[in-house]
């Protein structure tokens, strides 16, 4: 880094902010980074080795709702967040600096992917499950405080003594606010109704930020499994199919895929939450369990989607099995009725998917509709 830049750098903090910040036992050190309203720096604090991040807040009706988010971050004590050791507010000629101090970690997780790609080390499938576990665990926590991070991606995601935390919560917002409603995040991890907002130029969307949040980190998933981003799935013209064909691409486990499918599925009823998801994570199902659909017995962590339905884990051997699933909760119908074109309910569905893959196929079964009480014959169905 050339001296003229550094000395720049360092105009950013005056001689009343570093009295401040001595005052708190901060002692800032070298540059680590940027940017046009921020700048973070090495550093200690109060003897031990931390990140000081100097955060220019210029517009006052942000100070005290992100003093607000602070508090709730600080007040969190999960072994997933970034800690925060102290922040310190600070406001001289007509500008408001926050100093904020946490952990100082060694990398983000995007400069983690590029090394592994580097190096030819994919994630195994047990590290994968591992650090989405850790990621769901805490999203959920959060979920349950009416809180929502709103800007997951891999550079806000940091490596610490082999543990990834979540930082960088400055998008946080509780769902008590109206701002929770704005289109906020990076656009290439965001869901697609906020990308769709953004790009009609939009700043405002009623949406389940949850949701949205889980999309996110499912493309952060998908981003390491593949150790590359998945830039065609996201610029693609069809977004949705591009996204099936790259998980189905993954040399990973059917569950593993399955749990994908759920995070980036493009309707937002259709995808998971974090407590939905944390449930789903946490079920013991190294045992074999029957599927609900087709009734055969099946490992979830081999070869299949698993889920809440009805209090109960729910597990289904193949992707066909779980697209009748919705929301973790009730069942879709695969079939319609001929006659007024209303879903079927499961458990009719089932019969005629059996009767039209099965030898019998020819041999004509008669059922009756239970919205319209029209007749139909399962021959009317061709095989799915």
């Amino acid at each position: 880094m050339c001296g003229n830049y550094r000395n720049e750098v360092y105009k950013m903090i005056s001689h009343s902010l570093w009295a401040v910040l001595q005052s708190h036992g901060c002692a800032p050190g070298r540059l680590l980074h940027q940017s046009s309203n921020s700048a973070v720096y090495e550093g200690g604090w109060q003897g031990r080795t931390a990140a000081i991040k100097l955060l220019y807040v210029n517009a006052p009706e942000m100070w005290v709702q992100t003093d607000r988010e602070l508090r709730t971050v600080t007040a969190l004590q999960h072994p997933s967040v970034v800690t925060v050791y102290d922040y310190v507010w600070h406001s001289e000629g007509g500008s408001t600096v926050l100093a904020l101090v946490t952990e100082l970690c060694e990398k983000d997780l995007e400069r983690e992917i590029k090394d592994r790609k580097s190096c030819g080390t994919p994630w195994t499938e047990a590290e994968l499950w591992v650090w989405l576990r850790e990621m769901v665990s805490l999203l959920a926590t959060l979920q349950r405080q009416a809180v929502a991070h709103r800007d997951i991606k891999p550079a806000n995601i940091f490596l610490l003594r082999g543990r990834f935390k979540l930082g960088d919560f400055g998008s946080a917002k509780c769902l008590r606010e109206e701002a929770a409603r704005t289109v906020a995040g990076t656009p290439f991890f965001l869901s697609p109704c906020l990308r769709a907002a953004l790009l009609r130029g939009v700043s405002q969307v009623d949406h389940d930020v949850f949701r949205s949040d889980i999309y996110s980190l499912g493309v952060v998933l998908l981003y390491m499994a593949k150790l590359d981003a998945p830039m065609q799935a996201v610029f693609s013209l069809n977004p949705e199919e591009s996204f099936s064909a790259e998980i189905e691409y993954l040399q990973y486990s059917e569950g593993l895929k399955s749990v994908l499918r759920g995070m980036l599925a493009w309707g937002e009823r259709e995808r998971y939450d974090f407590l939905q998801l944390e449930m789903c994570l946490n079920q013991p199902v190294a045992e074999p369990e029957v599927c609900p659909i087709c009734k055969k017995q099946t490992n979830c962590r081999e070869s299949s989607f698993t889920g809440m339905l009805e209090g109960k884990t729910v597990i289904c051997c193949s992707p066909r099995c779980a697209e009748m699933m919705i929301s973790l909760k009730t069942l879709r119908s695969e079939y319609l009725c001929p006659h007024c074109h209303s879903e079927l309910p499961p458990a009719l569905c089932q019969e005629i998917t059996m009767h039209v893959s099965s030898d019998l196929s020819e041999y004509s079964v008669t059922e009756q509709c239970p919205n319209c009480f029209e007749d139909f014959d399962f021959d009317h169905f061709s095989k799915p």
